[in-house]
This record gives structure tokens, sequence and C-alpha cells, in this order.
């Protein structure tokens, strides 16, 4: 466990009774649970070249989708380090340096939570491939932005974290009112005053303004919504590798 890492976060979120609860559930409940079944997985002890990140996606959803959009390869479970993207980085990557890595990101926290110069390079897709009328980076944008990073990196490893299918659900299918505020990317350009003026949709399923089935389709809709360009990649990826082995 990350020691600063938890005081950061206790210190910023430490009259939060839901975060409480969240961390209760994340830290206690889940890793016993996990220890009956299988261990969490570091991605840094696995073996790959480029790896493509969807972030906030659950297993079930993913199997869910993926059977009636199938993307090639072979379907693994694997059990994560952490469940928020903080935590996710600071026990994955810590202060390590990782100079084989280009990270692609339309994640604002690979910026604000990792020192640019743990890795290669850093391309933040979330700075200057915004889309302000969705809050969010299209994977469209970060299909072509990876494929850039490839290319001009051949020699280097690629991480392409993709902001879907978290919030907001700008899918096929939507919510009512869900165009969340990234304040975390408004902090990250120097808003450090910049707060998220709306409740997750997650939060709103637990006050009970939405059911699960309704959110859990906006959820999957908003992964689907990425599924297009994963699978451009996947397909350019796999070309690529054997015009190089060729």
């Amino acid at each position: 466990m990350n020691l600063l890492h938890v005081i950061k976060e206790v210190r910023k979120h430490g009259t939060d009774r839901t975060w409480w609860r969240k961390r209760f559930l994340t830290h206690i409940v889940s890793p016993y649970y996990s220890t009956l079944e299988n261990s969490s997985t570091l991605i840094t002890d696995e073996d790959w070249d480029t790896l493509l990140i969807l972030d906030a996606c659950r297993y079930d959803l993913f199997s869910e989708t993926l059977a009636e959009n199938p993307l090639p390869g072979t379907l693994e479970q694997r059990t994560s380090v952490e469940t928020g993207t903080p935590g996710f980085l600071a026990e994955t990557f810590g202060d390590e340096t990782y100079h084989d890595v280009v990270y692609v990101t339309g994640n604002p926290y690979v910026s604000t939570d990792l020192d640019s110069g743990q890795f290669h390079a850093v391309d933040e897709v979330w700075r200057d491939g915004w889309d302000d009328d969705l809050q969010t980076v299209r994977p469209e944008t970060m299909r072509e932005r990876t494929l850039d990073a490839v290319a001009s990196y051949p020699n280097k490893r690629v991480i392409s974290h993709f902001l879907q299918p978290h919030a907001p659900f700008v899918g096929e299918t939507r919510l009512p009112g869900d165009r969340e505020n990234f304040a975390i990317r408004e902090q990250a350009l120097g808003d450090e005053g910049a707060t998220r003026k709306v409740r997750t949709p997650f939060e709103r399923l637990e006050a009970g303004e939405f059911s699960r089935e309704e959110v859990w389709a906006a959820y999957r809709s908003n992964l689907e919504l990425a599924f297009p360009a994963v699978r451009d990649l996947l397909e350019e990826l796999d070309l690529q590798l054997r015009t190089f082995e060729g």
C-alpha cells in the first residue's frame, strides 16, 4: 500500500461518509473475497507491447458486452490492484521509472498523480483532445493518438488509457442530467478550487433516482461506444506487428 497516497486521500475525503463506505468495501470486503478466488494483478508484471485500459470497466460488464460485440483475442479475468484511478496508479507505478513505456491518457490523474519523468513520454490527450460538449475524451481520439504513439515510438511499449466506460455516459443510452463535471481536469489545468458539480450515476442510483437496470444500460452503452475504436486498434496493431515481423 502506498502510504503517501492514503494520507492524501484521507485529507481530501475524510469527512465524506460515502467515501469511507466505498473504502471499506474496497479495502476490507473486496480483498477478503479476492483471497478466496485469485490475487490482484500488477500490469507491470504482465507481458505486453501495447496495453489498452478501459477506465472503470467491470469484468462482468465487459464479458456481457463482448458476447454481442466480439473483439479479437481470448477473454481472461484479472483482479485490479485498486478500484479507483488514483489508487491504481499509486499501487501500480509508485515512484518507479518505466522508461520503456509511453503513456497515452485521456485521464488527467495520470498527469496529476504521477511524475511524467517516470515514463519515456506522456501524451496528455485529456488536455488538448477533450470534447467540451461531452465532457470526456472520445474513443476515436484515443484511437488516433495511440496509433500516433505506436508509430512515433516503435521501440517502446505503449499504454492507452481510455476514459470509457467511466462516466459521463455519452453512448446511445443516456441518463437524464448526466453531464458529470470532470473536476480533476479543471484542477490539472490550474483551477485548484474546481469541484464536482453533480453526483455520479452510481451515487444517484444509491439515492434511488435511477434503477439498477437504467444505470447498467447507460453504463453498457458507454462501453459499447468505445468498442469500435478498440476493435480498430486491435486490428491495426496486429497488422503492424505482422508487418514488423515480416
